[in-house]
Formats: C-alpha cells, sequence, structure tokens
C-alpha cells in the first residue's frame, strides 16, 4: 500500500537533487506525521543526503517566528495581572472558572486574524441590544431589554478589548507568545519573517484541510513567489465531488476559490492529488454496537487478537509499510484500551499524552482534598465549646483504600522484593466477571472445599480473598488447588486423615486453599494459623528465599506459618499434631475464641481473631487494616486526627493523609510533599513506569505551586489552590510519542492526519463523540461567531474537520472495524453517528468493493452457563447433612431458623450451612435494625433492673421508670448505636420516634396491667429436647429460643412475650385448628405464629420435664401456672398484648399439646434431613428484592 506520504515524499524527492532538498522546507500537520515522512523520505535513497527541514506546523510558526511560547498556567496568571489593573475586585475563584475559555477565544481571534476591536464592540450593549430589536421587530422596541442578568453579561466584556490589548503586549515586552499569537504575527509579517530572510529554497504544504486564517495567508502569501512554495492535498473523489458531502468543503473551496470575492485556488500549477480509494477500493467494513463504553475496548483488544493471529497462521501476508491504527473518539479510553491488549502485544505505540487527570495518583489526590473537605466539627462530650473536627468515615476507607497505599501498606510490611504483576483486569456484571465478597462461616462443610458460595455443580461462584490477582490468575489457582486436593502427597494426606476425624477438636481446618496468589497447605481460618508441610525441594535453589518472601506476604495478611518437613509427618504424625495443638490453644487463649460456639462474633466476620468481648484482636494487623476493622466494627462514622493516629500507633502515612490542612494551601502542599516520599519507593518497587513518571511531574507541579504561592500569598486561597492545581494536573500529560514505527498504533483522531493504515478500529462512532456535536467553549455568542464579517469557526466548522479526518483515514483502509454504543433509555444517548450512516446508505452504494457487516458481541458468563445459574440449587451431601446433624442436636433450632427454611431453603443454607454473611458496613443513620436493637435494650435495661431487685413491679415503680426514661433511652442508644448521633438530621428524629414509642408503651402498661407484676426473666434462652427418628437414626433434636420477657400477671398466669418494633395484628396470630395442618409447616406468613408456638412448647416441655422450669430460684410446674405467649407490637400498641391461642384439638391436655407439637418438628427434621430435596430458591420473587443472597441466586 502507497500512503499519501510515501506519495509525497516520492514527489518532492523528484523534484530536487539531493543537494538542493536540504535547502526545502516541508510543513505537515502533525509531529506524527513528520515522523512518518522522514521514514518514507529515507526510503528513497540508497545513499545519505542531508535532510530537508520537515516541521509540524505548530514547530515551523514558532521557528519562523523565533518567538517563545508561554505555558498555559504562567499564561493564566499574566491574564489576572492584567485584569486587576483594569477590575482590582476580580475574585481569582471566579476569574478561573472562565479564564481558560477567555483565552482560547483569544487564540481564536488570531489563529483567524480577527479585528478584536470590532468584534468587542459588536458584543457590547449597545451593539446587541440594537440587534435583538431588529430581530424582535417594532412591537418589542419600546419594551426594556435590560435585565439584572444582561447587565452582568454585558459588564464582563466592558473592558475585554483592554484585557487582550494589554496582554500581547504584556508578553511581546516578555518575548513571550501564545499559540494565536504566533500565528497572527507570522501571517502579518510573512515578508519580514521568512521571504527576507530566504533561508529556504522552496516549502511544501502537505496534507491540511480547514486552514484558519493565519495560516491560509502564509501559504497565499509564499505561493504568490514563482516556485517557492506547492500545496499537496489529499482528497478523493467522493468527498470531493459529492457537494453534499461536508468532508470536502473546504477542500473544495481551496480548489476551486471564490470567484465572487476575488479568492483564487490555493494551488499553483494543478492540483496535487485527487484518488478514487473510497469509490473504488476493496473494503471490508464491519459496524459493532456495543451495550455500554467500556466493551469497546475489550473489542478492539479482541479483534486485534484475531487479526494477529491469522497472520501467525499465514491467512494474512504482512505487507512491509502494513499497520494497524486503534482510534479513539473518546481519548478517555487509552487506558482500558491498553489494558485490552494481550501480554503477548509488545510493539505498539501511543501517539497522544496521557493527563495526569486519568491517572491513579490523581484519585488520590482528589481523595485527600475530599478528606478535607468533608470535615466536621463536634462539640466536646461535655457539652463545652471547643469543637473537634472529625473525618467521614466514608472518605477515610476511600483513602485507605488506594491502591497505591495498599502497595505502601504491603511493602511495608514485608522487606523481600514482590513479584511483579500485571494489574488486573476489572470485571463486571454481564461479562462474565465475579465481583467479590466476604464470608463469615468458616465452620461449613462448604468450606471445605476452599471457596465461598457455590452453584449446583459445586464450582466456585465467589471467592473471599480476591484482593491481589486478576480473575484469570484466580480461575487458575482455585482450579490448581482442586487438583492438588485429588493428589496430596503420602504426608498430606497423613496429616489430613488425623485433622478430619477431629484429633484436633473443632478447630475448623481447610486444605489446599488459596490466599491472593498463594495456596497454602492446610489454614485454620478462625484462628489465622497457616500449616506447610515442605519437600525437598524447598531446600534448592531459591526456593528458601521465595519460602520466606511466601512466609512473609502472609504475615502481612494475618497469618501465622507453621513448616513442618514431609519427614516430621512420616515419622511422628503426632508430635507435629501436639505443635499445632500447641499454637492453636495459644492463640485461642490470647483472643478469647470459644472454639465450640459458632455464633460468636468471630464467625460473623470472617478471618481474624477476636476476644471474648468481640473485640478485634489486631497485634498481627497493619495500621490501615486495623483502622478500616475498626471502622467497620465498631460503626465509628467520624474519627479525629487523634484518634486514628491513636489506632494507627502514630503511624507515618497517617501523620502526613490525616494531618489538618486548616484551609492554607502551604499545609496541602506539604501533605503532598511527605506523601511523594512515602511513596517513591512504592513506585520504584513496582517498576510502573507510567505512574512513576506521573509522580515525579507531580513533584514538578508542586514546585511551581510553591513559588506561586510564595509570590501570591494574598491571592491564593484553599478553594482557588485547589482549582489552580487541577487546572495544572488536567494540562500534564505524559507524551507516549516515541521514534520507532511499530506494528499497532493507538491514536485520537487528530493524530491520524496524513497518516494511512491498512487496518483500523475507530471506537466510540456516536453522536456527540464523532462528531462532537454543538458544543462550543468559548464566551463568544453565536452570533459573533457566525457573522461573515469575523469568520470565526462554529460547530459547522468543527463537522466538517471531523468528517474529513473520518473519511481520509477510511481511503486507503481494507479492514475496517467501526464500534459504536448502542442507545440506552436515556434520551439521546447511544445515537449512532451520521458517518456510520452515510458509509451504509451512501458510500456502500458509490462503491460495489465495499462489504458491509454488522457482527454482535456476546460474553461468556463465565465455566457454567447463565442458565444453569437461574436454576441454582445445592444438593444435601453427606457432608452438609452430617453439619446440619451436629447443628441442630448440639445447638438446636430456633425459630428463627425454621422461619427461615420454610421461607427459602437455600437462603437458610447460604445463613445457617455455608455461612455467608453481608458484608459489614458502617450506619451513618439509625437503620431498621439498630432502631429495634435500641429499643430492645431500652426494655430489656428496664426490665433487668427489675429482675435484679426482686422482679415485683409496682405501678409507682412503672411511674419512676417514665419520668426518668431520657437516661435508659440514652444508655441503650450508646450500647447499641456506637458512633451514631441522634442531635441532628433523620438520626435526631428516629430519636424522638423512639422515644414516643417506648413512652407509649410505658404508659399503656401502667392504664392495663394487674399491678404488681411479676417480671420471672429478660432474654432468657430456653433449650429443650425431644426425639427425631430419620433417615434410620434416632436424634436427640434440641428446640431453642431467646426470649426477650417473662412474666406473671394474676397470680398464676404465666407469659412468654416477644417485642416486635414492626406491625403486628391479631390475624397473624391465628390459624383455625381445621387449617392447622396445611398451613403450619407451609403457610411463609406464618412466622411469629410458629414462634409463638415454639416459646409455649419450650415453656411447657420444660416444666414437665424431670427436673421441671426453675427461673431465679422460683420453681414453675404446669400445675399451678398456665401458659401463655403474646407479642407486644410497637406500632400496634393499643391492640394490647396479642396472644397465641394455638390448639390442636379442642379440650386438649398439656401433654397432648407437647405431643402433637413434636409431630409437627418431627416432620420438620425430616424435611430437614431429606437427601432427596435440595436446598431451592422460593418460586415467588416478590420478597426476593430485599434478600441479601439475591445476587448469588441470580434475581
Amino acid at each position: 500500500m502507497q500512503t499519501f506520504l510515501d506519495r509525497s515524499a516520492q514527489y518532492i524527492y523528484s523534484q530536487h537533487s539531493h543537494n538542493q532538498l536540504s535547502k526545502v522546507c516541508i510543513v505537515i500537520p502533525s509531529r506524527r506525521g513528520v515522523l512518518y515522512f522522514k521514514q518514507a523520505l529515507a526510503q528513497l535513497s540508497d545513499v545519505p543526503f542531508l535532510a530537508p527541514d520537515v516541521l509540524s506546523v505548530d514547530d515551523f510558526v514558532m521557528q519562523m517566528t523565533g518567538l517563545r511560547q508561554i505555558d498555559q498556567v504562567a499564561l493564566l496568571f499574566e491574564l489576572y495581572d492584567v485584569f486587576k489593573e483594569i477590575d482590582p475586585n476580580v475574585a481569582f475563584e471566579k476569574f478561573m472558572t472562565w479564564a481558560s475559555t477567555l483565552l482560547n477565544d483569544f487564540d481564536k481571534i488570531d489563529q483567524y486574524l480577527v479585528d478584536a476591536k470590532a468584534l468587542f464592540s459588536y458584543m457590547s450593549e449597545a451593539k446587541a441590544l440594537e440587534r435583538w430589536q431588529m430581530q424582535l421587530g417594532e412591537s418589542q422596541k419600546d419594551k426594556n431589554l435590560k435585565t439584572d442578568r444582561t447587565d452582568r453579561y454585558f459588564k464582563l466584556f466592558e473592558n475585554i478589548f483592554s484585557v487582550y490589548q494589554n496582554l500581547r503586549n504584556r508578553l511581546s515586552e516578555q518575548g513571550l507568545v501564545y499559540r494565536g499569537m504566533a500565528y497572527r504575527d507570522l501571517a502579518e509579517n510573512v515578508d519580514k519573517y521568512i521571504l527576507e530572510k530566504d533561508k529556504h529554497l522552496k516549502y511544501y504544504f502537505v496534507g491540511f484541510n480547514a486552514l484558519s486564517d493565519a495560516e491560509e495567508r502564509i501559504i497565499r502569501t509564499l505561493l504568490k513567489r514563482r516556485d517557492f512554495a506547492e500545496t499537496l492535498w489529499d482528497t478523493d473523489t467522493y468527498i470531493l465531488k459529492n457537494k453534499d458531502q461536508k468532508a470536502g468543503a473546504w477542500l473544495r473551496y481551496y480548489k476551486e476559490g471564490d470567484d465572487k470575492n476575488g479568492i483564487p485556488p490555493l494551488y499553483n500549477k494543478e492540483w496535487l492529488w485527487e484518488t478514487d480509494e473510497l469509490v473504488k477500493g476493496t473494503k471490508n467494513i464491519q459496524v459493532i454496537g456495543v451495550s455500554n463504553a467500556s466493551i469497546q475496548a475489550k473489542v478492539a483488544g479482541h479483534i486485534y487478537r484475531s487479526w494477529n493471529a491469522e497472520k501467525e497462521e499465514g491467512e494474512k501476508v504482512k505487507e512491509e509499510n502494513a499497520q494497524t491504527a486503534i482510534v479513539l473518539g473518546d481519548e478517555n479510553l487509552l487506558v482500558p484500551v491498553m489494558n485490552s491488549l494481550d501480554e503477548s502485544v509488545k510493539d505498539f505505540n501511543i501517539t497522544m499524552g496521557l493527563s495526569l487527570k486519568n491517572s491513579m495518583l490523581f484519585t488520590l489526590i482528589d481523595s485527600l482534598f475530599e478528606l478535607q473537605r468533608n470535615l466536621v466539627e463536634f462539640k466536646t462530650e461535655d457539652g463545652g465549646t471547643v469543637r473537634i473536627p472529625k473525618f467521614s468515615h466514608r472518605q477515610v476507607v476511600k483513602v485507605l483504600n488506594h491502591p497505591f497505599l495498599r502497595r505502601w501498606e504491603l511493602m511495608k510490611y514485608s522487606d523481600k522484593p514482590h513479584p511483579k504483576r500485571r494489574s488486573p483486569q476489572p470485571l463486571s456484571d454481564g461479562e462474565g466477571g465475579i465481583r467479590p465478597n466476604q464470608f463469615a462461616d468458616e465452620n461449613s462443610p462448604l468450606h471445605r472445599r476452599g471457596v465461598g458460595a457455590t452453584d449446583a455443580s459445586g464450582e466456585v461462584l465467589e471467592h473471599k480473598f480476591y484482593q491481589k490477582s486478576g480473575y484469570e490468575e484466580w480461575k487458575y489457582l482455585k482450579q490448581f488447588a482442586r487438583d492438588n486436593r485429588k493428589n496430596p502427597t503420602e504426608s498430606e494426606e497423613i496429616l489430613w486423615e488425623k485433622l478430619r476425624n477431629k484429633q484436633l477438636g473443632d478447630f475448623r481446618v481447610r486444605r489446599q486453599h488459596s490466599i491472593n496468589s498463594f495456596i497454602v497447605d492446610f489454614v485454620f481460618l478462625k484462628q489465622n494459623l497457616i500449616i506447610e508441610l515442605d519437600g525437598g525441594i524447598h531446600e534448592v535453589d531459591d526456593n528458601p528465599k521465595y519460602d520466606e518472601y511466601r512466609t512473609q506476604e502472609l504475615n502481612a495478611e494475618g497469618f501465622r506459618v507453621l513448616r513442618f518437613k514431609n519427614e516430621e509427618v512420616l515419622e511422628n504424625v503426632d508430635e507435629v499434631l501436639k505443635t499445632i495443638l500447641y499454637y492453636l490453644n495459644n492463640i485461642t487463649k490470647q483472643s478469647g475464641i470459644e472454639v465450640s460456639d459458632e455464633n460468636s462474633p468471630l464467625s460473623r466476620r470472617g478471618v481474624g481473631a477476636t476476644d471474648a468481648s468481640g473485640e478485634v484482636n489486631t497485634e498481627a494487623l497493619n495500621p490501615i487494616r486495623k483502622t478500616l476493622r475498626e471502622i467497620t466494627e465498631r460503626n465509628r462514622v467520624f474519627l479525629s486526627s487523634k484518634e486514628l493516629l491513636e489506632i494507627a500507633e502514630n503511624d507515618s502515612l497517617f501523620e502526613v493523609i490525616f494531618k489538618h490542612w486548616n484551609n492554607n494551601p502551604q499545609n496541602a502542599i506539604k501533605c503532598f510533599y511527605a506523601l511523594i516520599d512515602l511513596l517513591r519507593d512504592v513506585y520504584k518497587e513496582s517498576q510502573d513506569a507510567v505512574e512513576t513518571e506521573y509522580l515525579y511531574q507531580f513533584y514538578l507541579i508542586l514546585q511551581r505551586m510553591e513559588g506561586i504561592l510564595e509570590a501570591r500569598k494574598d491571592t491564593v486561597t484553599m478553594r482557588s489552590f485547589k482549582t489552580f492545581l487541577f487546572e495544572f494536573i488536567k494540562q500534564t500529560k505524559i507524551p507516549f510519542e516515541s521514534e520507532t514505527d511499530e506494528s499497532l498504533q493507538i491514536m485520537g483522531m487528530l493524530e491520524t492526519r496524513t497518516l494511512d493504515f491498512e487496518k483500523v478500529i475507530i471506537l466510540s462512532v456516536n453522536e456527540g463523540t464523532l462528531p462532537q456535536g454543538k458544543r462550543q467553549n468559548t464566551l463568544i455568542p453565536f452570533d459573533a461567531l457566525s457573522d461573515p464579517q469575523f469568520n470565526l469557526p462554529t460547530h459547522n466548522h468543527a463537522d466538517s474537520v471531523m468528517a474529513y479526518h473520518f473519511f481520509r483515514l477510511l481511503q486507503r483502509a481494507k479492514e475496517i472495524v467501526l464500534v459504536h454504543v448502542l442507545p440506552s433509555d436515556t434520551y439521546g444517548a447511544g445515537e449512532k453517528s451520521r458517518f456510520l450512516l452515510q458509509i451504509e446508505h451512501e458510500l456502500a452504494k458509490f462503491n460495489k468493493n465495499i462489504t458491509l457487516s454488522y457482527p454482535t458481541v456476546k460474553f461468556i458468563a463465565g465455566d457454567e452457563e447463565r442458565e444453569e445459574e437461574t436454576k441454582l440449587e445445592i444438593q444435601k451431601t453427606d457432608d452438609i447433612l452430617a453439619f446440619i446433624e451436629k447443628e441442630i442436636t448440639e445447638k438446636g433450632i430456633y425459630p428463627s431458623h425454621m422461619n427461615q427454611y420454610l421461607d427459602c431453603s437455600l437462603k437458610y443454607y447460604f445463613s445457617k450451612i455455608a455461612g455467608i454473611a453481608e458484608e459489614e458496613t458502617v450506619e451513618e443513620k439509625i437503620g431498621v435494625d439498630t432502631f429495634g436493637n435500641w429499643i430492645h435494650k431500652t426494655f430489656e435495661n428496664i426490665d433487668s433492673e427489675f429482675v435484679a431487685n426482686g422482679g415485683v413491679v409496682e405501678k409507682e415503680d412503672l411511674e419512676t421508670v417514665l419520668k426518668n426514661i431520657q437516661s435508659y433511652l440514652k444508655q441503650a442508644f450508646k450500647e447499641t448505636n456506637q458512633g451514631l448521633r441522634a442531635e441532628e438530621g433523620m438520626n435526631y428524629i428516629l430519636y424522638q420516634v423512639g422515644e414516643t414509642i417506648v413512652k407509649k408503651f410505658l404508659r399503656y402498661q401502667l392504664d392495663n396491667e394487674l399491678f404488681p407484676l411479676e417480671l420471672l426473666d429478660v432474654e432468657k434462652t430456653l433449650k429443650v429436647q425431644f426425639v427425631a427418628q430419620v433417615n434410620n437414626k434416632t436424634l436427640p433434636v434440641k428446640i431453642a429460643g431467646r426470649i426477650d420477657r417473662m412474666d406473671r400477671a394474676g397470680g398464676n398466669k404465666i407469659r412468654v412475650i416477644d417485642y416486635k418494633t414492626g406491625k403486628v395484628e391479631a390475624k397473624d396470630l391465628k390459624i383455625n385448628i381445621e387449617d392447622l395442618a396445611e398451613n403450619l409447616l407451609i403457610d411463609k406468613e406464618k412466622d411469629k405464629f410458629r414462634q409463638l408456638w415454639l416459646y409455649k412448647y419450650m415453656v411447657l416441655k420444660q416444666m414437665t420435664s424431670k427436673n421441671g422450669l426453675t427461673i431465679n430460684g422460683i420453681k414453675l410446674n404446669e400445675v399451678e401456672n398456665e401458659v401463655s405467649s403474646g407479642i407486644y407490637s410497637f406500632r400496634n400498641i393499643e391492640a394490647g398484648l396479642l396472644q397465641q391461642s394455638i390448639e390442636f384439638q379442642e379440650g386438649e391436655t398439656i401433654q397432648d399439646f407437647i405431643f402433637e407439637s413434636e409431630k409437627y418438628l418431627q416432620n420438620f427434621v425430616s424435611d430437614l434431613l431429606d437427601p432427596e430435596k435440595p436446598f431451592e430458591k422460593r418460586k415467588d420473587v416478590e420478597n426476593c428484592v430485599y434478600c441479601d443472597y439475591r445476587r448469588i441466586c441470580g434475581r
């Protein structure tokens, strides 16, 4: 394929001898085009020769004028100084909001050689009002068109011409220019800068389109001298002769001129060149629609891999100059595209800069500003006047979870080099990705597989330790772990047999379990203890160093590692077991873990030991992890700097990032300098060249900002400092351009000027992107832009420019892929670009050699089909049945367990067997659960006082409680709502609601109870046993429950009471005798009825047992006491105690009630342990909306 630059180089080379070429100047629109042209020219000669001057148009202008271009940030301050001279009251913050736009307008004014005085006069108040009145007509002329808004608008432009003039003068005195100023200077002084110097023999302008007025004047001036300049155009018959095609609008003007206005064509002897590639060339065009923007990058990566595969298989012959381009309509796709390329793709070049604003470093900087901005002040606990600023937990967690700080954390807590890993690829729903989750209960059969939830086939759904590995690495680790379990070594098999047979008691262990990037032999997750068995291979080569590194990595995760040689297990396994048990008991003793109690706080928090009070044992954890756990587990909504430093034990990182800036930019700069010092080693360790360059560029920015602050102490506030710093960051780009000619080029649309590629992938071919649409970043109104006397570019100009770049890129390409985002529900979003419609309905008809196709994009949802996921069910394996039997015979069946199983057996499995718990979050306002816990705790504290004082409650006692209710409410709130404040916002309202409920209930008791009332016990746990026959086994099944309150009213009536903060009505607690058999274990809505039934059953069963029921020294029996169970509903207090009146048959005795109850319990246990009945989803989905496990189920 002969490219346009190949042809241009060949033509120019043929026009001059080698001696003459060194005196030729060739001007090309872009620097990338300069590189390609030089390469094309060099290939034309077998002998060396002095090269001509080949310059981009910007370099040409600056070289000809000899001026220095000022950087944008310095220009902003120069502009501000000029404004201050004219308007001393201008605020820097407001100035920054429109300063860049104004400078852009000045640049356009100069590039298009506009009479600035005439333009700003046109925009003045008098002229504008005159035009508006003419447009409105005679009927509106007498109306006052001036408003406050128009006054403010015109005030802005009153002095802009003076600002424009003064800025230019100020820069000229320093020998500086902005870009447009240099263009104007050259265009108005071509004789001075070019013709009089007579530096070059001839000038060639290659591949231009849509010239600015300054560029056009420069070229026309040079063309007037005979054989002194020549233009080479890249045009095609399709865009040039099709009058309706915007892409050729400017080229037609340059070829034909404008006879009416006496403007000649913009070439000398002949028009060079016009091709017919678009109307005759063979092209395979694929138009691909995708559901969202991010998928475009994956599509580009996939297509490029497939093209490479074709080359490797010999299906395509690679031409010498054949290249591929991935062109980004939206340059924000640069990083996703880079990440989508296969690791085998080494030879690619990026011909565009990546803004510092797109870096991970910027997200950290932004998070630190957000952290400081969201400081909240609190009064001291004693109500003093001193206010303590505190950070919000949201910003603290966001900062501490930043990848750079996590990388620093890993590096600091391991002094060995870390292996270089490719960054993990993000996973999202719908693309086969699975999001990480935390699993709490390690004691279930599920975890013996070493993972979290599984689908019906036993395949992994989610993974507990997915933090550092990419998805592909994770899948490999899981498969490798499964293979290891199937093929254990002899020592592993011996130790596993001992461990699985409970020779260490109830300590739960997993084998071949993956933690981050490692697979460990055995792990006791509850105790954070890892056991490794090492063969002889561990003692050779670098393996000892790797084992040491691996141990340090695991230590950083909070694990202790014990290593044994295979021989130790083979020769004396009992000694190995004793050693392991010693460490397990030591860890358990230190942390207060109750090994046999899986209902302890530990089992609901996943890994990490806790003490007996539920506090986390953080001795082995680093400051970041300690802080994150402290925030989550203690619900720390706000934390002061002092509190954070105490948790982190004055760690150096915390001293830097959590120090108050006090609205002082100098403090912010000091913080950033200190952060750079901390992160420098992290960047070196990771050997990430791009991020390292970002860090260096940020350091340079800080130095500039420090100098500015020093010079302008009274000018820069914290707000303006942030605005200015972010402007600095936005303009700072890391250039990726190189001098290499790789086979893959990644570039923006403007970088493609003059370049040709055999294969092209263009992304974001949507309206609003290609072309950009009607967006105009300017302060100049449209009527002024479009007025012929100024001839400034509008959106129509931008549309025609983009159309030319687009179709010129297709001109010589053979394989073309155009990717666009499909329409969404949002109005106007995802509209297909007009360029695609022109190809489909116009170009394809002109050129019969175009093959147009519309491939679709499909993503495979992992190893299993999505249909299988929707049919998720869990078979009751022998392990699972054994686990359930142990649970119901040792801990018992609670009413909540029964109700959960009957509501949704799969939910029961996830919660009670798999131990999958909802990830803990910090509550900023009183939630439904915490509200209920608070009310319950209030009454628990009140009732406990009565029980402790003998249990007898007189009416006067309750009246005293009511008078002092605030102290009870505050104490209970403090106990149940750690970190929450009730002084303001929604919490204040909810606190008042809770206070009203408590007072209303107490008043109800005062009016309706029979005094004296005898409180027997509070928060009483009952547990009784019955014998069930299941699967040819006799099981001693326990029924258990925790009762809110037991009292005795009217002398002998024992009431088992449950408090409900939700609304309960009498109908919820009734079932007709004839419907009992059908509904008791079937009706999902009768959960409260079942709860009261089991409460009554447990009390009567205990009373009739051999030992009877004794509460607080009071022996209760069924003969002297009548038993009932009921609910107080705090949203239905006026209904009183809602009591359940269950009878299996009329006139039944207590023994009959117990006997019939146990028949139903037998049926429930039989169903629960039926191996033929898998755990499955409930059929109706209405109640799945608020279920914690709906994502696992696919609902």
